[in-house]
């Protein structure tokens, strides 16, 4: 059986024991990968998100094409990637997936991920380590955390000769995060406010009623 498929049977009994499957929901298998929005030309212009996108609320991410930008973290897929700016999103460090219009509740399944110094001028900066702590609500109350956290990666860089930029890392959460709807993710690092996260192929499944 498919990790896939164990992942969508955890994910409705999920539903069945919280008492939120009174009827069997609609199921949608989803891969945010943000090459299908429009974005601004260069890696000096942030674009919202736009709400809803593919069935959820991305509240604090934006969409840029870093394309094949010299510095910085590489997309995992095409040339445009979510990104999470402390000086869009607020004073918190926090950005926020939740549900939205039909979509009741989600299961986030893994993404890949990045983190870059950066300024007001350029997000296109060097590769740096980064730590942030994700939380899980349903219906207000917290029933998922996980820690996850970015190296800079200098001796991996050095090993493929380039000390400016670094591949994305995948994180996956077995289940964890299942039948929610809210998903924050908090920059929790000492460099928050000079730090962009970069995001790629976020998959998830949706549950509409």
């Amino acid at each position: 059986m498919s990790a896939f498929h164990i992942t969508m049977k955890a994910a409705l009994c999920a539903l069945a024991l919280s008492g939120l499957a009174s009827a069997l929901p609609a199921i949608q298998q989803r891969n945010a990968n943000f090459d299908d929005l429009n974005a601004g030309t260069g890696v000096t212009s942030l674009t919202p998100v736009p709400d809803p996108y593919m069935g959820l609320d991305f509240d604090g991410f934006n969409v840029i094409n870093v394309g094949n930008a010299a510095t910085g973290v590489k997309p995992q897929s095409g040339d445009q990637v979510g990104v999470q700016y402390i000086l869009t999103t607020g004073v918190d460090n926090t950005a926020t997936l939740k549900t939205a219009g039909n979509t009741k509740y989600f299961a986030l399944q893994e993404f890949y991920f990045g983190c870059v110094l950066s300024s007001q001028e350029t997000l296109a900066g060097v590769p740096t380590s980064c730590a942030l702590t994700l939380t899980g609500k349903r219906n207000g109350k917290t029933v998922a955390t996980q820690d996850i956290n970015f190296g800079s990666g200098l001796v991996n860089s050095l090993t493929s000769g380039n000390l400016l930029s670094k591949d994305m890392k995948r994180v996956s959460f077995d289940g964890r995060f299942q039948a929610v709807d809210e998903v924050s993710f908090e920059l929790t690092s000492t460099l928050a406010a000079a730090t962009s996260v970069l995001y790629d192929d976020v998959r998830y499944v949706t549950y509409s009623y």
